[in-house]
């Protein structure tokens, strides 16, 4: 039995879906391994001790840094690295391009050094791609001939990686956050209509330049104040799932509002209390991934903002009414007021549960590997 494991990832870093995926795994890993020594690397020592809850007793959360990592590669026999969006080129221009390709060598360096230690690595909760730059296809495919096994979290993934023609090594699972699911206990049903919004500055992230983030953040603030007029909204809550990364385009879009609209922005102290104030909304509509993933384990009303390919593979999962789907051109395009209209005043969540549940049954897939 495998007796050290580290845990590398996006930890850390206050984005509440790594955070989710972390706690996902801890959960599996704390039913199989609780007498093995675990050492995740994280960016926020004190943040991550607070936010994960283990049974472990050799449980080591040690800080990010050159030090630390090669100290974890060397004394583990099992490497883990946490899922998310890591192997794609997706918006990937001018700068980025050069600057993607260094992290991706970054990691074909990193998980050489642990074979030739001797380690295991398995990649669990992955999107992968796109990819469709041959640079970028050549290293994902070098990168994981050092890689012993794959979860994915969706079909779209799995295509790409048998296109690589490393399919062999990959299951199909879900994303980690499912793993959560008994978190998840919905409250009583909330008689006044409480939006959540969840929001993502796509152009500042992936071009540098913010303009058109603030955009449609103003055409999203003038529908919910034109969308009063008709139909009460007793509160809307703002989260900031990545924050001091979401923060400025929330406070943008509360300035945009009506003086008669009651808002509140939800303070990311720990994933508990976010989860805690959005099992309070009855509708919501998400940018991020995990925002939506959120929602539709709390049986949330779900309207999604598709910004990559993932959140389209995700709405086709789930089936999610494709007139609630819109892309960031559809909002610049004044296609958001009318068809936000049509959500809040609808009855059904938009989305079939029993494939959320399949999603969840599919989760417990990423511990195969363990």
């Amino acid at each position: 039995m495998t007796n050290n494991i580290c845990i590398l990832g996006h930890i850390g870093e206050k984005n509440l879906g790594d955070e989710l995926m972390l706690k996902g795994l801890m959960k599996g890993l704390d039913n199989n391994f609780r007498r093995n020594t675990i050492t995740i690397i994280s960016h926020n020592v004190d943040f991550t001790k607070q936010d994960v809850k283990s049974k472990n007793n050799y449980l080591h959360i040690k800080h990010l840094s050159i030090r630390n990592v090669a100290k974890g590669l060397l004394n583990c026999e099992l490497l883990i690295i946490l899922g998310g969006t890591h192997f794609h080129d997706y918006e990937m221009k001018g700068k980025r391009f050069y600057y993607q390709v260094i992290k991706l060598l970054r990691w074909l360096i990193l998980f050489a050094i642990a074979k030739l230690n001797g380690s295991e690595v398995v990649l669990i909760g992955h999107g992968i791609g796109p990819l469709n730059h041959f640079v970028y296809r050549t290293l994902v495919f070098h990168i994981f001939k050092f890689v012993d096994q794959i979860t994915v979290r969706d079909e779209m993934s799995l295509k790409l990686l048998k296109e690589l023609q490393i399919g062999d090594k990959c299951i199909l699972a879900a994303d980690l956050a499912y793993l959560n699911a008994n978190m998840f206990k919905r409250s009583k049903e909330e008689s006044n209509l409480i939006l959540g919004i969840s929001l993502l500055p796509f152009s500042k992230t992936y071009k540098y330049e913010s303009s058109e983030d603030f955009i449609i953040a103003g055409k999203i603030a003038s529908s919910i104040n034109m969308a009063t007029n008709y139909q009460h909204i007793y509160e809307v809550r703002l989260f900031p799932f990545f924050e001091g990364i979401d923060d400025s385009l929330i406070r943008y879009l509360t300035g945009k509002l009506n003086d008669n609209i009651n808002y509140k922005v939800v303070p990311y102290n720990n994933t508990d209390g976010i989860i805690k104030e959005l099992n309070a909304c009855t509708h919501f509509v998400g940018f991020r991934l995990h925002s939506c993933i959120l929602a539709t384990l709390l049986n949330l009303k779900l309207f999604m903002v598709a910004y990559h390919p993932k959140c389209y593979s995700f709405a086709e999962e789930i089936k999610l009414d494709g007139k609630w789907v819109l892309s960031l051109s559809d909002i610049k395009e004044n296609r958001f007021q009318d068809a936000f209209m049509s959500f809040i005043k609808s009855k059904y969540v938009g989305y079939q549960a029993s494939k959320v549940q399949t999603l969840q049954s599919r989760a417990l897939r990423n511990l195969q590997v363990l």
